[in-house]
Formats: structure tokens, sequence, C-alpha cells
């Protein structure tokens, strides 16, 4: 009995697709937290790795300020 999404489109049958069942997030972040501590594997949530996702959020509220397109690769280097 797990957790499911509902999709429904205009004319067509609603779609049912199962969800895999999960830990919870503070579960996650704390197992990652504690191998990171103890066995120095950096999770891939980590601040680093997530640096390019700020990036393209910063990008498209610049974009959207501007309201054009940005290369997204002259943007990161400050062109």
């Amino acid at each position: 009995t797990g957790k499911k999404l509902s999709l429904s489109r205009r004319k067509a049958e609603v779609e049912e697709i199962q969800l895999d069942e999960l830990a919870d997030s503070t579960t996650v972040i704390m197992d990652a937290f504690s191998k990171f501590i103890l066995d120095d594997v950096e999770p891939e949530f980590s601040g680093w790795n997530n640096l390019n996702t700020v990036a393209m959020i910063e990008g498209l509220g610049e974009a959207s300020d501007r309201g054009q397109v940005l290369d997204f690769g002259k943007f990161l280097n400050g062109k």
C-alpha cells in the first residue's frame, strides 16, 4: 500500500504511478553527513556539488529581470 501519484489529462483516464518507498529527508541527510565524517565520502547533495544549481537559479532570475535569454556559459564567467 505505497503512495501513488495521479496524473489526469483532458479527456483521458487518470494514470496512477506507484511511488518508490524512500527514507525521509532527515535520515538521508544525517546518514550522508555521518558517512562524510567517518569515511570522507562527499555526499551527492553537498554545497560544492550544488554551486551550478545555485548559479542556474541566479541566471534564471537575471534572464527574467532582463526579459531575455542568457548564454549560461557567459553568465557563469561574468560576461
